[in-house]
Formats: C-alpha cells, structure tokens, sequence
C-alpha cells in the first residue's frame, strides 16, 4: 500500500515539475526524505 501511495505521489509530483521547474526540487526533497525514513 505504501509503494502504491509513493507511487502515486511520483506521478503527482512529475506532473507539477512539467508546470513549474520547482518540481524537480520538491521530487528529490521527498524521495530523499522516502529514503532516509
């Protein structure tokens, strides 16, 4: 369930990266937090 909730959050966020370079910084913010946790 997680891994499909992470998922879907990727998307999300890869969605708004396409609108708004910040994207790709708030991407990276959380899959490091994903990994660090």
């Amino acid at each position: 369930a997680v891994s499909l909730m992470t998922g879907r959050r990727m998307h999300r966020l890869i969605v708004t990266e396409n609108d708004q370079p910040t994207g790709v910084i708030s991407m990276t913010d959380v899959v490091r937090k994903i990994i660090g946790e």
